[in-house]
């Protein structure tokens, strides 16, 4: 029984400080409005391939009556003299985009998702429930429920986007264009001994007379062929590149959260 408890108390805490750190991160941030002044395409190559690609921005932005100076890291091509939205944390001195938060609150929700399944196999293991003292008892099922709460409000939060993003996607605003793969990102899954990478192709294809480039979310496990084609969805309107790929690991990923958040009630009360 004291294994049981010391493993759930550890398994707990480590839910908590994935959930403080996201917390602390976004209540420091606050939104500006940027104005863009340049923006330079960066590419850094390894062995043929695209190793990181990203664009260099530089934007100016006022926080109440400072100007400040920032270099924005994004993937997106920004136009100067464009003014965009960001996220400014002032300790860090650092500006953001809100697809990059998108990207980040994605992988620390893996983090928290991966730590509340291994709290919950431990729970039905070794019967954190039943636990001997009262006081730990009502402790774990305090944080139970804030944790089931944080858990459901998350998971409808990645089900809302993922549906929305759906609708956006609907057949009336999908068009069909043959692209061409231009060149590859590759990057470096794991560290030590075989090394193993994704692949991301970048498309060049033709919208309302004008070429567009762009570099794909989705991830290959081998490299597409060099000069290939490939059919691609894009938005009528827009002429972005669609990939259902993110919208479904969204729809996923919130109904995983609201089932974790059950899961969490149901062992509390019983």
């Amino acid at each position: 029984m004291i294994i049981s408890t010391i493993i759930s108390i550890i398994c707990i805490l480590a839910v908590i400080y994935e959930l403080t750190v996201i917390y602390a991160f976004l209540i420091r941030c606050r939104v500006v409005k940027c104005k863009v002044t340049s923006s330079e395409k960066v590419q850094k190559r390894r062995q043929g391939y695209i190793a990181e690609e990203y664009y260099k921005t530089l934007t100016e932005f006022c926080v109440g009556e400072e100007k400040h100076k920032a270099y924005l890291k994004t993937s997106v091509f920004c136009q100067t003299g464009q003014v965009i939205s960001c996220y400014y944390h002032p300790d860090k001195n650092i500006i953001f985009r809100r697809r990059d938060l998108r990207h980040n609150l994605k992988s620390h929700s893996l983090a928290v998702l991966s730590v509340a399944l291994l709290f919950l196999v431990l729970n039905s293991v070794f019967g954190v429930t039943t636990l001997s003292s009262l006081i730990t008892k009502y402790i774990v099922i305090i944080i139970s429920v804030m944790l089931a709460l944080s858990f459901f409000s998350l998971g409808v939060f990645l089900l809302i986007y993922g549906i929305n993003s759906v609708r956006l996607s609907s057949k009336k605003r999908v068009m069909k264009v043959t692209a061409n793969v231009t060149d590859i990102i590759r990057k470096r899954t794991s560290g030590r001994g075989r090394a193993e990478y994704l692949y991301y192709p970048i498309y060049t294809y033709n919208f309302s007379g004008e070429k567009h480039t762009v570099t794909s979310r989705k991830a290959l496990l081998s490299p597409p062929k060099m000069g290939g084609k490939k059919l691609v969805l894009l938005d009528k309107k827009k002429g972005a590149l669609i990939e259902y790929r993110d919208t479904v690991t969204s729809i996923i990923q919130g109904v995983c959260f609201i089932v974790i958040a059950g899961l969490f009630i149901y062992l509390t009360v019983t």
